[in-house]
This record gives structure tokens, sequence and C-alpha cells, in this order.
């Protein structure tokens, strides 16, 4: 499949509901056919070219779209856990996320650090690190190789995406960071490097708090997502 029928069939559909798209079924047939290696190359050059591919969708299709992509309730990101996934395949896709934010999400999401997030495009952006199926906890419970540099690179994601001037993208780091906080504390407690990453996300939401451009609603969100207790 080329990525351009990739990027058709996965965005270009009609609304059947407030949850989901119409599928065109000879599409989803031969996406099912890819290979696991050809499914996370298309994923990658979506999120890296998402601002200038996906700008002639509506925001509805654009966040169907990408849930269905990520969502931890469907199997395409589930291919990033593949043993034929090679680590540069994997970090291409985990990368392009913050190009994802950066180039895409940031310009369409609402930039209301006060507002709470009720388009569908805003929760997607927002909910990302909540539901999606990559995850810390989800590279800790796999087989892969290279979990530590995934795992940096996730981390790496947030931390930057946290730096993007609009107030989603904040509110989606924030809360990722908050998520991978209380699953490392919680579910992993002899991961011998457990200690040393939640000391870094510690200090990256403490450095997002001291700065005078931080909104004080956002600090709020911050310093609560900073106990791992967040919604």
């Amino acid at each position: 499949m080329k990525y351009d029928e990739w990027i058709d069939g996965m965005f270009n559909r009609e609304q059947l509901n407030q949850f989901d798209l119409d599928w065109d079924e000879d599409w989803i047939q031969k996406l099912y056919s890819l290979s696991s290696n050809e499914i996370l190359g298309l994923i990658a050059e979506t999120f890296a070219k998402a601002g200038k591919d996906l700008r002639h969708f509506s925001d509805i299709q654009v966040a169907l779209g990408l849930n269905c992509i990520t969502n931890e309730c469907r199997e395409w990101l589930y291919w990033i856990y593949n043993d034929d996934a090679s680590t540069s395949e994997q970090l291409a896709v985990i990368n392009n996320i913050y190009v994802l934010y950066r180039d895409c999400l940031a310009l369409r999401c609402s930039n209301d650090p006060v507002a709470e997030s009720t388009t569908p495009l805003d929760i997607y952006a927002v909910m990302f690190g909540d539901a999606s199926a990559l995850c810390i906890y989800r590279v800790l419970k796999s087989n892969i190789n290279d979990k530590e540099e995934l795992i940096d690179a996730i981390l790496s994601v947030w931390e930057n995406t946290l730096k993007i001037a609009n107030a989603t993208c904040q509110r989606a780091a924030i809360h990722a960071l908050g998520h991978e906080q209380f699953k490392v504390r919680q579910f992993h407690p002899g991961y011998e490097r457990r200690a040393e990453l939640l000391r870094r996300i510690d200090n990256t939401i403490d450095r997002y708090c001291d700065l005078s451009t931080t909104h004080e609603k956002l600090k709020e969100y911050a310093l609560q997502a900073r106990t791992g207790m967040i919604q």
C-alpha cells in the first residue's frame, strides 16, 4: 500500500457518528495484508507529514483517524512491539510524535489554558499519553530489544511537547508525564532505572512550573501530575 492510499483510507472517510468514520472494506483488507515494518513506516511518515498532508481533512476526520492509529484498543501501533521491528523503525514512530504535535495539533487545537478540552481533536491530543498503545509501561512489559532507548525517546517526546507554545499541547504533555510517573512508580518497583526516571519526570515538571510564561491553571495541573494522580 502506498502512503497516499494509506492517508486517503485512514482520513478521507465520511463520519458515521461522533465516535467513528465509515471504512472502505477493500482498503481494510489490503491494510491487514501489510507487514509490521510497512505499518510502522506508514505511521512514522503520517506523524512526520501531518502538518502538510492532513490539512485538507476536517478536525473530526483527523481526530478519529489518528485515534484509530494510536489507541490501545486498536492494533496498528502495537506493531511497534513486534519482534521484527527494528530499533530505528520504533524510534522513527516515537520521535515523530513530537512532530505531529508541533506541526499539526499545535496549529489546530485550542490555545486556551483555562478551558477544558471539549473538541474531538483537543481530547485526542490530551489523551494520547493515556489511551495510546505506546508508553513506558507497555515497553517494559514487552519483549523488545533496546527498551531503554525507547523509554528515553518517549520521555523526550513529552519534554519537547511541553515546550510547544500551545495550551492543549502542554496539557497533553503534562497528562502523559503524570501517567508515566504513576505507572512506573506503581507497577515497576523493581525496575533498576525507576528512581532515575521518576526524578527526570519530576524535574521536567518543576522546570515547567518555574517558567514565568506558564499559566497558573496549567501549573496547577502540572503539580497534580507530579503526584501521579491525574485525570
